[in-house]
Protein backbone atom coordinates (compact mmCIF):
# COMPACT_ATOMS: atom_id res chain seq x y z
CA UNK A 1 0.00 0.00 0.00
CA UNK A 2 2.85 2.42 0.68
CA UNK A 3 3.85 2.10 -2.27
CA UNK A 4 0.85 2.86 -4.10
CA UNK A 5 0.22 5.76 -1.61
CA UNK A 6 3.72 7.10 -2.98
CA UNK A 7 2.77 6.22 -6.80
CA UNK A 8 -0.50 8.37 -6.19
CA UNK A 9 1.24 11.43 -4.43
CA UNK A 10 4.08 11.59 -7.29
CA UNK A 11 1.49 11.64 -9.87
CA UNK A 12 -0.69 14.36 -8.07
CA UNK A 13 2.43 16.13 -7.73
CA UNK A 14 3.60 16.05 -11.38
CA UNK A 15 0.19 16.83 -12.29
CA UNK A 16 -0.36 20.05 -10.32
CA UNK A 17 3.11 21.42 -11.28
CA UNK A 18 1.84 20.79 -14.80
CA UNK A 19 -0.92 22.14 -14.60
CA UNK A 20 0.18 25.38 -12.82
CA UNK A 21 2.51 25.92 -15.83
CA UNK A 22 0.20 25.48 -18.60
CA UNK A 23 -2.75 27.08 -17.54
CA UNK A 24 -3.39 30.39 -18.10
CA UNK A 25 -4.83 32.93 -16.18
CA UNK A 26 -8.55 32.16 -15.14
CA UNK A 27 -11.54 34.07 -13.74
CA UNK A 28 -10.29 35.91 -10.29
CA UNK A 29 -6.69 34.79 -10.67
CA UNK A 30 -5.66 37.69 -11.58
CA UNK A 31 -7.21 39.98 -9.06
CA UNK A 32 -5.09 37.64 -6.39
CA UNK A 33 -2.23 38.58 -8.39
CA UNK A 34 -2.03 41.85 -8.58
CA UNK A 35 -3.48 42.18 -4.77
CA UNK A 36 -0.12 39.93 -4.17
CA UNK A 37 2.21 42.04 -6.34
CA UNK A 38 0.74 45.13 -4.62
CA UNK A 39 1.71 43.88 -1.33
CA UNK A 40 4.91 43.22 -2.03
CA UNK A 41 5.33 46.58 -3.39
CA UNK A 42 4.51 47.90 0.16
CA UNK A 43 0.20 48.49 -0.58
CA UNK A 44 -1.03 47.16 2.39
CA UNK A 45 -4.43 47.84 3.40
CA UNK A 46 -8.00 46.53 3.36
CA UNK A 47 -10.46 48.00 0.63
CA UNK A 48 -14.53 47.20 0.08
CA UNK A 49 -12.45 45.00 -2.46
CA UNK A 50 -13.92 41.68 -0.38
CA UNK A 51 -10.74 40.38 -1.60
CA UNK A 52 -8.68 41.78 0.43
CA UNK A 53 -9.85 40.01 3.36
CA UNK A 54 -9.06 36.85 1.69
CA UNK A 55 -5.42 36.47 3.98
CA UNK A 56 -4.55 32.83 3.51
CA UNK A 57 -5.36 33.18 -0.18
CA UNK A 58 -3.86 36.20 -1.28
CA UNK A 59 -0.38 36.12 1.60
CA UNK A 60 0.56 32.78 0.49
CA UNK A 61 1.12 34.20 -3.46
CA UNK A 62 2.84 37.09 -1.43
CA UNK A 63 5.26 34.64 0.12
CA UNK A 64 5.93 32.71 -3.46
CA UNK A 65 6.31 36.22 -4.92
CA UNK A 66 9.16 37.26 -2.61
CA UNK A 67 11.31 33.79 -2.92
CA UNK A 68 10.82 33.24 -6.96
CA UNK A 69 9.13 36.15 -8.05
CA UNK A 70 6.49 37.08 -10.46
CA UNK A 71 4.77 34.82 -13.04
CA UNK A 72 1.92 33.10 -13.48
CA UNK A 73 3.28 29.70 -12.70
CA UNK A 74 4.28 31.17 -9.08
CA UNK A 75 1.04 32.33 -8.43
CA UNK A 76 -0.69 29.18 -8.80
CA UNK A 77 2.04 27.04 -6.96
CA UNK A 78 -0.44 27.62 -3.40
CA UNK A 79 -3.47 26.17 -5.15
CA UNK A 80 -0.95 23.21 -6.18
CA UNK A 81 0.65 22.99 -2.90
CA UNK A 82 -3.01 22.85 -1.46
CA UNK A 83 -4.16 20.36 -3.97
CA UNK A 84 -0.97 17.50 -3.15
CA UNK A 85 -1.53 18.28 0.92
CA UNK A 86 -5.37 17.43 0.28
CA UNK A 87 -4.52 14.28 -1.51
CA UNK A 88 -2.58 13.40 1.21
CA UNK A 89 -5.36 14.47 3.82
CA UNK A 90 -7.73 12.10 1.60
CA UNK A 91 -5.16 9.29 2.57
CA UNK A 92 -5.47 10.17 6.51
CA UNK A 93 -8.57 10.41 6.73
CA UNK A 94 -9.49 7.24 4.76
CA UNK A 95 -6.89 5.25 7.16
CA UNK A 96 -8.08 7.00 10.24
CA UNK A 97 -11.64 5.82 9.32
CA UNK A 98 -10.90 2.48 8.44
CA UNK A 99 -7.60 1.44 6.72
CA UNK A 100 -4.93 1.98 4.68
CA UNK A 101 -6.52 0.41 1.39
CA UNK A 102 -9.51 2.95 2.22
CA UNK A 103 -6.95 5.51 2.34
CA UNK A 104 -5.12 4.83 -0.83
CA UNK A 105 -7.99 4.45 -2.52
CA UNK A 106 -9.66 7.66 -1.51
CA UNK A 107 -6.00 9.69 -2.02
CA UNK A 108 -5.86 8.25 -5.67
CA UNK A 109 -10.02 8.99 -6.54
CA UNK A 110 -9.06 12.53 -5.08
CA UNK A 111 -6.04 12.91 -7.34
CA UNK A 112 -8.29 12.21 -10.56
CA UNK A 113 -11.54 14.18 -9.75
CA UNK A 114 -12.60 16.37 -12.75
CA UNK A 115 -13.91 18.65 -10.26
CA UNK A 116 -10.70 19.58 -8.18
CA UNK A 117 -8.38 18.54 -10.88
CA UNK A 118 -9.79 21.48 -13.41
CA UNK A 119 -8.91 23.94 -10.59
CA UNK A 120 -5.36 23.13 -9.43
CA UNK A 121 -3.38 25.13 -11.96
CA UNK A 122 -5.41 27.99 -11.40
CA UNK A 123 -5.13 30.43 -8.19
CA UNK A 124 -9.29 30.69 -7.63
CA UNK A 125 -9.77 30.04 -3.92
CA UNK A 126 -11.73 26.56 -4.50
CA UNK A 127 -8.66 24.07 -3.86
CA UNK A 128 -7.12 26.31 -1.14
CA UNK A 129 -10.63 26.41 0.47
CA UNK A 130 -10.88 23.06 0.00
CA UNK A 131 -7.68 22.05 1.80
CA UNK A 132 -8.61 24.58 4.52
CA UNK A 133 -12.18 22.29 5.07
CA UNK A 134 -10.78 19.23 5.03
CA UNK A 135 -8.20 20.24 7.57
CA UNK A 136 -10.34 21.58 10.17
CA UNK A 137 -12.91 18.91 9.51
CA UNK A 138 -9.65 15.99 9.89
CA UNK A 139 -8.77 17.93 12.96
CA UNK A 140 -12.51 17.64 14.61
CA UNK A 141 -12.30 14.08 14.19
CA UNK A 142 -9.25 13.33 16.45
CA UNK A 143 -10.03 15.67 18.71
CA UNK A 144 -13.57 13.76 19.41
CA UNK A 145 -11.86 10.54 18.97
CA UNK A 146 -8.63 11.05 21.48
CA UNK A 147 -9.70 13.71 23.49
CA UNK A 148 -6.32 15.17 22.85
CA UNK A 149 -5.96 18.98 23.62
CA UNK A 150 -3.62 19.42 20.70
CA UNK A 151 -6.68 18.17 18.70
CA UNK A 152 -9.10 20.70 20.01
CA UNK A 153 -6.82 23.46 20.14
CA UNK A 154 -6.15 23.11 16.57
CA UNK A 155 -9.54 21.90 15.12
CA UNK A 156 -11.01 25.45 16.79
CA UNK A 157 -7.80 27.54 15.53
CA UNK A 158 -8.28 26.16 11.81
CA UNK A 159 -12.15 26.98 12.22
CA UNK A 160 -11.27 30.48 10.97
CA UNK A 161 -8.87 29.34 8.60
CA UNK A 162 -11.48 28.33 5.39
CA UNK A 163 -13.25 31.79 6.02
CA UNK A 164 -9.58 33.71 5.33
CA UNK A 165 -10.07 31.95 1.75
CA UNK A 166 -13.58 32.10 1.07
CA UNK A 167 -16.39 33.22 2.66
CA UNK A 168 -18.11 29.73 1.73
CA UNK A 169 -16.24 28.41 4.37
CA UNK A 170 -18.71 29.35 6.77
CA UNK A 171 -19.44 25.46 6.25
CA UNK A 172 -16.52 24.32 8.65
CA UNK A 173 -18.30 26.25 11.25
CA UNK A 174 -21.48 24.79 10.24
CA UNK A 175 -20.38 21.13 10.59
CA UNK A 176 -18.55 21.75 13.62
CA UNK A 177 -21.67 22.94 15.61
CA UNK A 178 -23.21 20.25 14.51
CA UNK A 179 -20.47 17.21 15.41
CA UNK A 180 -20.35 18.94 18.54
CA UNK A 181 -24.04 19.09 19.04
CA UNK A 182 -24.34 15.54 18.46
CA UNK A 183 -21.20 14.64 20.74
CA UNK A 184 -23.20 16.21 22.96
CA UNK A 185 -26.53 14.58 22.99
CA UNK A 186 -24.85 11.24 22.99
CA UNK A 187 -22.90 11.95 26.06
CA UNK A 188 -19.32 11.60 24.34
CA UNK A 189 -18.47 15.15 24.82
CA UNK A 190 -18.64 17.93 27.94
CA UNK A 191 -16.97 21.24 28.40
CA UNK A 192 -13.95 20.20 30.50
CA UNK A 193 -10.10 21.01 31.07
CA UNK A 194 -9.50 19.04 27.63
CA UNK A 195 -12.19 20.54 25.39
CA UNK A 196 -11.89 23.87 26.63
CA UNK A 197 -8.67 23.91 24.33
CA UNK A 198 -10.75 24.30 21.43
CA UNK A 199 -11.89 27.83 22.21
CA UNK A 200 -8.58 29.01 23.38
CA UNK A 201 -7.84 27.79 19.70
CA UNK A 202 -10.67 29.74 18.04
CA UNK A 203 -10.21 32.70 20.20
CA UNK A 204 -6.59 33.45 19.43
CA UNK A 205 -7.17 33.21 15.75
CA UNK A 206 -10.32 35.41 16.21
CA UNK A 207 -8.11 38.00 18.01
CA UNK A 208 -5.04 38.06 15.36
CA UNK A 209 -7.76 38.27 12.74
CA UNK A 210 -9.23 41.39 14.72
CA UNK A 211 -6.19 42.99 14.62
CA UNK A 212 -5.23 42.58 11.38
CA UNK A 213 -8.41 43.89 10.00
CA UNK A 214 -8.06 47.01 12.46
CA UNK A 215 -4.22 47.50 11.57
CA UNK A 216 -5.79 47.49 8.13
CA UNK A 217 -8.73 48.85 7.79
CA UNK A 218 -9.65 50.37 10.87
CA UNK A 219 -12.29 47.57 11.91
CA UNK A 220 -11.42 44.55 13.82
CA UNK A 221 -14.41 43.11 12.20
CA UNK A 222 -13.80 44.11 8.27
CA UNK A 223 -13.59 40.51 7.32
CA UNK A 224 -16.68 39.33 8.37
CA UNK A 225 -18.42 42.49 7.71
CA UNK A 226 -16.99 43.13 4.43
CA UNK A 227 -17.85 39.76 2.99
CA UNK A 228 -21.06 40.37 4.41
CA UNK A 229 -21.91 43.42 3.10
CA UNK A 230 -20.24 42.49 -0.43
CA UNK A 231 -22.49 39.02 -1.08
CA UNK A 232 -25.58 40.03 -0.01
CA UNK A 233 -25.58 41.87 -3.02
CA UNK A 234 -25.13 38.96 -5.30
CA UNK A 235 -27.88 36.57 -4.26
CA UNK A 236 -30.67 35.93 -5.17
CA UNK A 237 -33.50 37.31 -6.83
CA UNK A 238 -30.88 38.57 -9.15
CA UNK A 239 -28.23 35.93 -8.79
CA UNK A 240 -25.42 39.01 -10.32
CA UNK A 241 -22.08 36.74 -9.62
CA UNK A 242 -21.07 35.04 -12.91
CA UNK A 243 -22.39 31.60 -13.94
CA UNK A 244 -24.48 31.54 -10.90
CA UNK A 245 -27.76 29.37 -10.65
CA UNK A 246 -30.84 29.48 -8.99
CA UNK A 247 -32.32 26.15 -9.89
CA UNK A 248 -33.29 24.39 -6.45
CA UNK A 249 -31.75 21.12 -7.93
CA UNK A 250 -28.54 22.57 -8.96
CA UNK A 251 -26.18 20.60 -6.99
CA UNK A 252 -28.31 17.19 -7.67
CA UNK A 253 -28.24 17.31 -11.50
CA UNK A 254 -24.22 18.30 -11.13
CA UNK A 255 -23.79 15.20 -9.17
CA UNK A 256 -25.75 13.11 -10.86
CA UNK A 257 -25.01 13.87 -15.15
CA UNK A 258 -26.68 11.73 -17.41
CA UNK A 259 -25.70 13.00 -20.95
CA UNK A 260 -23.53 11.48 -23.07
CA UNK A 261 -20.33 11.56 -25.54
CA UNK A 262 -19.20 15.44 -25.49
CA UNK A 263 -22.21 16.96 -23.77
CA UNK A 264 -21.11 14.24 -21.12
CA UNK A 265 -17.70 15.56 -20.92
CA UNK A 266 -18.66 19.26 -21.47
CA UNK A 267 -21.33 19.59 -18.64
CA UNK A 268 -19.69 16.86 -16.30
CA UNK A 269 -17.12 18.55 -13.59
CA UNK A 270 -17.61 15.18 -11.20
CA UNK A 271 -17.44 12.38 -13.28
CA UNK A 272 -19.32 9.14 -11.98
CA UNK A 273 -18.07 9.63 -8.63
CA UNK A 274 -21.50 10.26 -7.15
CA UNK A 275 -23.09 7.25 -8.75
CA UNK A 276 -20.02 5.06 -7.04
CA UNK A 277 -21.27 7.26 -3.58
CA UNK A 278 -24.77 5.86 -3.70
CA UNK A 279 -23.14 2.21 -4.47
CA UNK A 280 -21.00 2.67 -1.41
CA UNK A 281 -23.72 4.16 0.80
CA UNK A 282 -26.05 1.20 -0.26
CA UNK A 283 -23.48 -0.94 0.43
CA UNK A 284 -22.52 0.34 4.09
CA UNK A 285 -25.91 0.49 5.56
CA UNK A 286 -27.06 -2.85 4.65
CA UNK A 287 -23.57 -4.21 5.82
CA UNK A 288 -24.01 -2.39 8.77
CA UNK A 289 -20.61 -0.76 8.91
CA UNK A 290 -20.38 2.54 10.39
CA UNK A 291 -17.15 3.75 10.44
CA UNK A 292 -17.73 5.99 7.42
CA UNK A 293 -20.63 7.88 9.39
CA UNK A 294 -17.74 10.66 9.91
CA UNK A 295 -17.39 11.07 6.30
CA UNK A 296 -21.39 10.89 5.09
CA UNK A 297 -22.39 13.70 7.72
CA UNK A 298 -19.32 15.82 6.71
CA UNK A 299 -20.86 15.14 2.89
CA UNK A 300 -24.28 15.63 3.84
CA UNK A 301 -24.23 18.71 6.37
CA UNK A 302 -22.32 20.48 3.97
CA UNK A 303 -24.67 19.64 0.53
CA UNK A 304 -27.53 20.02 2.37
CA UNK A 305 -26.13 23.64 3.45
CA UNK A 306 -25.27 24.49 -0.13
CA UNK A 307 -28.69 23.61 -1.52
CA UNK A 308 -30.60 25.62 0.84
CA UNK A 309 -28.29 27.71 3.52
CA UNK A 310 -28.40 31.18 3.40
CA UNK A 311 -25.74 33.67 2.31
CA UNK A 312 -27.18 36.26 4.70
CA UNK A 313 -29.73 36.77 6.71
CA UNK A 314 -31.42 40.19 8.19
CA UNK A 315 -34.37 40.87 10.68
CA UNK A 316 -34.87 44.56 9.20
CA UNK A 317 -36.09 43.73 6.28
CA UNK A 318 -36.93 40.24 7.18
CA UNK A 319 -34.47 38.64 4.72
CA UNK A 320 -33.08 35.39 4.27
CA UNK A 321 -31.03 35.15 0.89
CA UNK A 322 -29.87 31.47 -0.47
CA UNK A 323 -26.34 30.79 -1.15
CA UNK A 324 -24.83 31.42 -4.79
CA UNK A 325 -25.01 28.07 -6.47
CA UNK A 326 -21.81 27.32 -8.77
CA UNK A 327 -20.74 23.57 -9.46
CA UNK A 328 -17.34 24.20 -7.76
CA UNK A 329 -18.61 25.11 -4.09
CA UNK A 330 -18.51 21.12 -4.17
CA UNK A 331 -15.17 21.08 -3.64
CA UNK A 332 -15.33 20.93 0.33
CA UNK A 333 -16.85 18.11 0.21
CA UNK A 334 -14.65 16.42 -2.47
CA UNK A 335 -12.51 15.06 0.65
CA UNK A 336 -15.55 13.00 2.51
CA UNK A 337 -16.57 11.79 -0.86
CA UNK A 338 -13.51 10.06 -1.77
CA UNK A 339 -13.46 8.64 1.65
CA UNK A 340 -16.68 7.43 1.69
CA UNK A 341 -16.17 5.35 -1.84
CA UNK A 342 -12.67 4.50 -0.80
CA UNK A 343 -14.07 2.69 2.97
CA UNK A 344 -17.22 1.11 0.69
CA UNK A 345 -14.27 -0.33 -1.44
CA UNK A 346 -11.94 -1.87 1.78
CA UNK A 347 -14.89 -2.97 3.67
CA UNK A 348 -16.44 -4.83 0.90
CA UNK A 349 -12.82 -6.35 0.16
CA UNK A 350 -12.05 -7.43 3.66
CA UNK A 351 -15.54 -9.74 3.06
CA UNK A 352 -14.58 -11.09 0.30
CA UNK A 353 -11.74 -11.77 1.63
CA UNK A 354 -12.88 -13.13 4.83
CA UNK A 355 -15.41 -15.73 2.55
CA UNK A 356 -12.10 -17.50 1.06
CA UNK A 357 -11.30 -15.00 -1.65
CA UNK A 358 -7.93 -14.21 -1.10
CA UNK A 359 -6.12 -11.52 -2.63
CA UNK A 360 -8.95 -11.98 -5.45
CA UNK A 361 -10.74 -9.93 -3.47
CA UNK A 362 -8.85 -6.89 -3.97
CA UNK A 363 -10.01 -7.09 -7.64
CA UNK A 364 -13.20 -5.23 -6.86
CA UNK A 365 -11.54 -2.04 -5.03
CA UNK A 366 -9.57 -2.40 -8.46
CA UNK A 367 -11.75 -2.28 -11.10
CA UNK A 368 -14.23 0.20 -9.45
CA UNK A 369 -11.19 2.75 -9.06
CA UNK A 370 -10.05 2.07 -12.61
CA UNK A 371 -13.33 2.74 -13.71
CA UNK A 372 -14.05 5.87 -12.31
CA UNK A 373 -10.61 7.06 -13.18
CA UNK A 374 -10.94 6.23 -16.84
CA UNK A 375 -14.39 7.59 -17.01
CA UNK A 376 -12.98 10.79 -15.64
CA UNK A 377 -9.80 11.68 -17.30
CA UNK A 378 -11.56 12.57 -20.85
CA UNK A 379 -13.18 15.02 -18.74
CA UNK A 380 -10.48 16.22 -17.29
CA UNK A 381 -9.09 16.90 -20.46
CA UNK A 382 -11.67 18.36 -22.37
CA UNK A 383 -12.01 21.43 -19.72
CA UNK A 384 -8.01 21.72 -19.47
CA UNK A 385 -8.41 22.25 -23.31
CA UNK A 386 -11.12 24.37 -22.68
CA UNK A 387 -9.38 26.54 -20.39
CA UNK A 388 -5.91 26.81 -21.99
CA UNK A 389 -8.20 27.98 -25.07
CA UNK A 390 -10.47 30.26 -24.01
CA UNK A 391 -8.09 32.34 -21.64
CA UNK A 392 -4.92 31.87 -23.14
CA UNK A 393 -4.70 35.29 -24.07
CA UNK A 394 -5.18 36.50 -20.62
CA UNK A 395 -1.32 35.04 -19.68
CA UNK A 396 0.41 38.11 -21.70
CA UNK A 397 -1.79 40.74 -20.21
CA UNK A 398 -1.71 38.98 -16.58
CA UNK A 399 2.30 38.43 -16.77
CA UNK A 400 2.45 42.37 -17.96
CA UNK A 401 -0.03 43.53 -14.88
CA UNK A 402 2.03 41.67 -11.94
CA UNK A 403 5.50 43.40 -12.82
CA UNK A 404 4.42 46.95 -13.83
CA UNK A 405 4.09 49.22 -10.64
CA UNK A 406 0.78 51.16 -9.63
CA UNK A 407 -1.59 49.34 -12.31
CA UNK A 408 -5.05 48.46 -11.96
CA UNK A 409 -6.26 47.25 -15.29
CA UNK A 410 -4.94 46.68 -18.70
CA UNK A 411 -7.54 47.08 -21.88
CA UNK A 412 -6.05 44.82 -24.91
CA UNK A 413 -7.39 43.62 -28.02
CA UNK A 414 -7.77 39.23 -27.30
CA UNK A 415 -6.90 38.00 -30.86
CA UNK A 416 -8.36 34.32 -30.01
CA UNK A 417 -12.10 36.01 -29.18
CA UNK A 418 -12.10 38.59 -31.19
CA UNK A 419 -13.11 41.23 -28.16
CA UNK A 420 -11.44 44.20 -26.15
CA UNK A 421 -11.04 42.63 -22.70
CA UNK A 422 -10.32 44.61 -19.33
CA UNK A 423 -8.44 42.59 -17.09
CA UNK A 424 -7.21 43.55 -13.67
CA UNK A 425 -9.17 44.70 -10.55
CA UNK A 426 -12.28 45.14 -10.74
CA UNK A 427 -16.09 44.40 -8.96
CA UNK A 428 -15.79 40.55 -9.64
CA UNK A 429 -11.92 40.76 -10.45
CA UNK A 430 -10.62 38.27 -13.07
CA UNK A 431 -11.34 39.21 -16.48
CA UNK A 432 -14.34 40.46 -18.51
CA UNK A 433 -15.53 42.94 -21.79
CA UNK A 434 -15.81 46.22 -20.78
CA UNK A 435 -16.15 49.44 -22.96
CA UNK A 436 -12.92 51.52 -23.23
CA UNK A 437 -12.86 54.18 -20.61
CA UNK A 438 -10.35 56.35 -21.32
CA UNK A 439 -6.93 58.30 -19.49
CA UNK A 440 -5.20 55.06 -20.69
CA UNK A 441 -1.48 55.17 -22.16
CA UNK A 442 -0.65 52.96 -24.98
CA UNK A 443 1.72 49.71 -24.05
CA UNK A 444 2.98 47.03 -26.40
CA UNK A 445 3.64 43.83 -24.55
CA UNK A 446 4.40 39.98 -25.44
CA UNK A 447 4.98 36.81 -23.54
CA UNK A 448 5.86 33.12 -24.67
CA UNK A 449 5.86 34.97 -27.97
CA UNK A 450 2.59 36.52 -28.38
CA UNK A 451 2.54 39.97 -29.48
CA UNK A 452 -0.15 42.21 -27.53
CA UNK A 453 -0.79 45.43 -27.43
CA UNK A 454 -3.02 47.76 -24.87
CA UNK A 455 -4.36 51.03 -23.38
CA UNK A 456 -2.52 50.69 -19.51
CA UNK A 457 -4.94 51.95 -17.22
Amino acid sequence: MLVLLFATMAYATIYAMYSAWNLPYFGDDQEYAILARNITMGVLSETSNPYTVRALQVYPIVALYELFGYSKFVGSLWNSITFILTVFLAYLLGEELYSKTAGVASALLLSFFPLVVEFTGTMNVDVPLMFFVSLQAFALLKAVRTRRRSWFAASGALLLAPILVNPLGVLSVVFTLVVLAFEYYKKNLKLDSESAFFLYGLFAVFFLVAIKDYALSGNPLNTFVLNGNFYSRIAPPNYSAPGANATPTFYLNVAFPYQSSDAFRLSNTVGLYFYALVLSITYLVLAREKRANYAFLWMGVMFLYLSIGPQNVGLQPPMYLLLIRLGRYLMPIAVPLVATIGVGLASASDRLKGAGWGRAALLLPILVVVVLVLTSVPISQKWFSILSTNNYGLLPSGQYLITYPNTNGLYYFNGITNLVVFTGTGAYGGSSVYPYAGNCTYVSFGFYGLPETGLLC
